[in-house]
């Protein structure tokens, strides 16, 4: 069996037992057929490498280029909202508070004889605009 890596120097393990650094030249037997075993390259660094194989094939060679850690993106936080001058995150509207909502004219009121009262239209309104 030949296991090699570029770069060189990496730990190999077959099925959690150490082997050796690469480039390795061994030795290992089928227990059977078919026999698969699970190889691991880790090199610091570098990403790991899980490959398996079966003994019960025959020769089994491993030609294996390790990938830089850095090669992998970065993770990228979602972007926090920012706050408005009124100190409420951009985007959220403000519900009225109960003075601003006094502006908003409220339907008249219907007196007993069915009679829109007139004070309970807002000043500049009349409690029953078709009269």
């Amino acid at each position: 069996m030949k296991i090699s890596t570029t770069p060189a120097g990496a730990q190999v393990s077959v099925d959690g037992a150490p082997l050796g650094v690469t480039p390795l030249n061994l030795s290992l037997e089928a227990k059977g057929a078919p026999d698969p075993r699970s190889f691991e390259v880790n090199l610091d660094g570098f990403m790991p490498v899980m490959v398996e194989r079966d003994l019960a094939q025959g020769k089994v060679e491993l030609t294996l280029t390790l990938k830089p850690l850095s090669a992998e993106p970065e993770p990228v936080e979602a972007p926090q909202p920012t706050e408005t001058s009124s100190g409420r995150p951009r985007g959220e509207r403000s519900k009225p508070t109960a003075q601003e909502g006094s502006d908003t004219p409220k339907p008249p009121v219907k007196t007993e004889e069915g009679s829109p009262s007139d004070q309970s239209a807002p000043a500049g309104y009349k409690a029953n605009p078709f009269d």
